[in-house]
């Protein structure tokens, strides 16, 4: 027996339903659901301390354009905590819905980035269900290694810069993100 799958996310609900209570269940009927692309939760970081707020507000910030401008440490750093290293420089093309056009293009688009002697951060897009933005702060160790201490949601950031995300931070503007 074939059976036709439909496209239509409701549709194959209707029609695993009416399979279901037609006939003993059959999972060779029921296709895989989709892969989640670029969507992995990231480990859960401690809110902001006024310490962190005050200090990082407090820093001056080189931008940086580009994942590729970033230093190999920060780098690795985004990508590790992330679990991706995929990602659009600003302007280029990105999948800013959960309508996957492209494979090949990836889920998260650079906004801005900065780094300081002490802190560095990584504002970007995510694309998928209910496109968002994060900003990812980083901490400098001693041995010059980059540990995540914030991933933030602002509301939707237009034209940001180092002096609005410093705003976002030092006004608690922003709530605690659970995905990256």
């Amino acid at each position: 027996m074939v059976i036709k799958v439909p496209t239509c996310p409701y549709a194959l609900l209707l029609s695993i339903c009416s399979i279901a209570l037609c006939q003993e269940p059959n999972e060779d009927l029921v296709p895989p659901p989709p892969p989640l692309v670029d969507k992995i939760a990231s480990p859960e970081l401690p809110k902001l301390s006024a310490e962190i707020r005050h200090q990082f507000t407090s820093e001056e910030f080189t931008c940086l354009a580009t994942i590729q401008s970033f230093p190999e440490e920060l780098r690795s750093a985004l990508f590790t905590f992330l679990k991706t290293s995929r990602f659009a420089s600003p302007g280029e093309k990105f999948n800013a819905t959960d309508v996957i056009v492209n494979d090949s293009l990836p889920g998260r688009r650079l906004i801005i980035a900065g780094i300081s002697d002490e802190f560095a951060f990584v504002c970007y897009e995510h694309g998928g269900h209910g496109k968002h933005d994060h900003i990812i702060l980083f901490r400098r160790t001693d041995k010059q290694k980059f540990i995540p201490v914030a991933n933030i949601s602002p509301n939707r950031l237009l034209r940001p810069n180092v002096q609005l995300i410093k705003s976002i931070i030092n006004t608690k503007n922003y709530s605690y993100s659970q995905d990256a």
